[in-house]
């Protein structure tokens, strides 16, 4: 499952408290890397993270999406929804149609409301 971990910023009527620092942002997602999510990331904090804002093959550690916030920079995941580098499956629903659930055979996976997309 995706985790995103999403800095609080000063909005609109919420201006009291401080905005998330980088550094608090960073060690919630280490901390979720280290308790073995596979898919964590970082955000509302563009350009300011690191690989966090990354999607990356949990197999290999290749490279499948580039961002910069919520720009895509780059797409290297197969139409088949693996990586290129070792054919891992990635789930989630992918250009070209791939859907990889994470739940078992049988569930309610393919709800649009459960649906996984990177």
């Amino acid at each position: 499952m995706p985790w995103h971990v999403t800095a609080f910023h000063k909005d609109y009527k919420m201006t009291d408290p401080d905005n998330t620092p980088v550094a608090t942002l960073l060690r919630a997602a280490e901390i979720g890397r280290k308790e073995g999510l596979r898919f964590v990331y970082a955000g509302n904090i563009p350009a300011e993270v690191g690989d966090f804002e990354n999607t990356r093959c949990a197999s290999c550690r290749a490279l499948l999406v580039e961002r910069v916030g919520y720009r895509i920079r780059d797409y290297r995941v197969t139409p088949k929804g693996t990586c290129p580098q070792c054919a891992t499956v990635v789930p989630g629903l992918w250009h070209g149609g791939a859907y990889h659930p994470q739940e078992p055979p049988g569930g309610d996976a393919g709800s649009a409301d459960r649906r996984i997309e990177f």
